[in-house]
C-alpha cells in the first residue's frame, strides 16, 4: 500500500469533553479534512482548534477561530529545530529546558483552585519571559529554532486567554488525539502486511469506537462478534528473549 499520513479529528461541545471522533482520514490534506467536516458538524459553531502544530493544519481555522497549540509538542518539536540548526546532545537539551522557565511550560491545570487566582499573573510573566527567550534564541544563530518559537507563540498562550475571557479551561495538549493514533499505531506497525486498506480503516473504525465508547470490553465483543458467539481461551504461550547480552557481576 506504501506511507500515507492517517490523521485524527475529534471534537466536543464541551471544554472538559467527553471528546468523541469526528473523523480519521488518511492521505487526505487538512484542506480537503475541512471540506469533509463542514458537511459533518456546524462548522460555524466551532471555538478552538487544539493542534500539534503540523504545517498546514491551519486551513481548520475558520474567520474568527482561536488556535492552541499543544505545549507537549512545542518543546518536543523544538529539540528537533535545533538538531536541524546543528545543536545536538546536552546542548540541545539545555537549550529546550530553557522553556521550562516559562510559568507556562510548568503549569497544571489540573491543579485548578491554585492557578485559578494567578492566570493574569501567569500569562504576563509568560509573555514576558518569551520575548525574553526568543532573544536568547538568535535568528543569525539558531536560524529555525527562531522562526518555530516565535510562530509557536503566536498560539501558545490561547488556554489561558480563554479562561480570563470565559472562565473556562481548555485543554493546552493535544493527547486526546494522541491516544487514538498511539493505539493504532502500535496495531499497524506490528501487523499491517497482513491486512487490506479495508482492513487497516475497519481496525481504525473499530478502535475509535472501542476507545470513545462507554461499554465494556465484553459488551463491545458481543456486539461486533453477535450473541452467543464468544472466543474461548484453550491455550497460552508465554516467550521471552534478551535483547541484551548479560554482563557477569
Amino acid at each position: 500500500m506504501g506511507w500515507a499520513e492517517a490523521r485524527v479529528v475529534l471534537g466536543s461541545q464541551k471544554p472538559e469533553g467527553p471528546w468523541i471522533p469526528l473523523g480519521i482520514f488518511t492521505n487526505w490534506s487538512w484542506k480537503e479534512i475541512r471540506k469533509e467536516l463542514e458537511k459533518r458538524i456546524d462548522y460555524g459553531k466551532l471555538e478552538v482548534l487544539i493542534s500539534d502544530g503540523e504545517s498546514g493544519i491551519e486551513a481548520l481555522l475558520r474567520e474568527g477561530m482561536k488556535h492552541q497549540r499543544c505545549t507537549w509538542h512545542g518543546k518536543r518539536d523544538l529539540s528537533f529545530m535545533l538538531y536541524q540548526d546543528g545543536y545536538r546532545g546536552f546542548e540541545n537539551r539545555d537549550l529546550v529546558d530553557l522553556l521550562s522557565e516559562i510559568p507556562l511550560f510548568r503549569l497544571d491545570i489540573k491543579n485548578r483552585a491554585e492557578v485559578r487566582e494567578r492566570v493574569e499573573e501567569i500569562l504576563k510573566e509568560s509573555r514576558e519571559l518569551w520575548e525574553e527567550m526568543l532573544e536568547i534564541f538568535d535568528r543569525e544563530v539558531y536560524p529555525r529554532a527562531h522562526r518555530y518559537l516565535r510562530r509557536l507563540g503566536e498560539n501558545v498562550f490561547t488556554f489561558l486567554e480563554y479562561f480570563l475571557e470565559k472562565g473556562e479551561w481548555i485543554p493546552n495538549v493535544s493527547n486526546m488525539a494522541e491516544n487514538v493514533i498511539g493505539r493504532n499505531k502500535l496495531r499497524v506497525r506490528r501487523i499491517r502486511k497482513r491486512w487490506s486498506e479495508g482492513g487497516l480503516m475497519a481496525i481504525f473504525r473499530a478502535m475509535a469506537r472501542r476507545i470513545f465508547g462507554v461499554e465494556s470490553w465484553e459488551a463491545f465483543e458481543e456486539r461486533w462478534l453477535g450473541a452467543g458467539i464468544r472466543p474461548k481461551l484453550v491455550a497460552l504461550e508465554v516467550k521471552y528473549q534478551w535483547s541484551w547480552p548479560i554482563t557477569p557481576l
